[in-house]
């Protein structure tokens, strides 16, 4: 996934789970634009990928089978899925786990917790919606 300066949201690459967004599951070998503008931000797990929109927005797609994309669903989508719908400001994925900071200094996390990965006090567990975990002061 690329970013570029206008806001539009780019892609390329292996797209086995959708992954890239383009309503496929197939490879792209050149960049293909999935969004025109109002992307600020971009994050790439394990076959899945997510992105911000300039409203604080929080979307996604790809894998989901084990319902670690963060929509509260066990289904893979090759679109892109609203998973919070504003007030997120940045957001990070590992492997199989994401994590995003609100407006309001709030961390928030979802996906798979095998190793603690949320930082929820908790292990071997999954979130399949976000939860927060840092009620303020995070910058």
């Amino acid at each position: 996934m690329l970013l570029k300066s206008n806001g539009s949201l780019w892609v390329s690459g292996a797209n086995i789970y959708g992954q890239l967004g383009n309503g496929t599951c197939e490879f792209v070998k050149s960049p293909e634009q999935i969004l025109s503008g109002g992307v600020t931000a971009i994050a790439i797990g394990i076959n899945r990928s997510f992105f911000l929109k300039n409203d604080g927005s929080l979307w996604g797609m790809g894998d989901n089978q084990a319902g670690l994309l963060g929509d509260g669903t066990f289904q893979s989508t090759n679109r892109p899925v609203q998973i919070v719908q504003g007030g997120v400001s940045a957001i990070a994925a590992g492997d199989n786990f994401a994590i995003f900071l609100k407006d309001d200094g709030s961390l928030w996390a979802f996906g798979d917790n095998y190793s603690s990965e949320l930082g929820d006090g908790t292990e071997n567990n999954i979130a399949t919606r976000p939860k927060q975990i840092v009620s303020g002061g995070v910058t």
